[in-house]
């Protein structure tokens, strides 16, 4: 991809807070959640990456820009 910029994604450890998830929604940034899954306790099998490619390996997808930057304050 060329052009834009890269926004730097924030990163929450663990599962978010009430307070952590409506900033990081109001941040317009994209976020990493670090751990959420093993805090769920979810049955960790669904989400193995054998099991996403099974159900998911053979779609396409497409990549381009952001079409709304200009909310983020990145461009």
């Amino acid at each position: 991809m060329t052009g834009g910029s890269f926004i730097t994604p924030q990163v929450i450890e663990g599962l978010p807070t009430a307070e952590q998830m409506t900033a990081a929604i109001h941040s317009h940034r994209p976020v990493i959640f670090r751990g959420a899954l093993r805090d769920l306790m979810v049955n960790r099998t669904v989400w193995s990456k054998a099991e996403f490619l099974r159900n998911y390996g053979h779609k396409q997808v497409s990549i381009a820009d952001i079409p709304y930057v200009h909310w983020s304050g990145a461009e």
